[in-house]
């Protein structure tokens, strides 16, 4: 099982957009299929520095939970902070989740 966030910047897992663009070196060892430890920064958070694991550790794992935050976090679907109007955004102070299942690879929200 492996539990994790999806930020309003698109990141999952503290790996963020910002690390790794342009930065090639940095999106091989994110996106590496051997599990590799990572310690990514961003501006975008107030914690900017983060340690994370690459995404093989999603590969590799039966469940992954993905908590979304709120509606503050993600703005109204009409919003361009939204995820472009495709989620259905949860009442405040709820934890909505996706769950992702082997072998079909599907992301399921509830």
């Amino acid at each position: 099982l492996v539990s994790t966030g999806l930020g309003s910047d698109r990141s999952l897992g503290a790996i963020f957009p910002d690390w790794y663009a342009g930065n090639t070196e940095r999106w091989l060892a994110a996106s590496s299929k051997q599990l590799q430890v990572l310690c990514t920064e961003t501006t975008g958070f107030e914690v900017p520095k983060r340690i994370s694991v690459n995404l093989s550790a999603y590969r590799k794992a039966q469940h992954v939970v993905i908590f979304l935050g709120d509606k503050e976090t993600w703005g109204s679907p009409d919003s361009p902070k939204s995820a472009q109007g495709e989620m259905d955004m949860a009442p405040r102070n709820s934890l909505p989740t996706g769950e992702f299942k082997r072998p079909r690879g599907k992301l399921r929200f509830s």
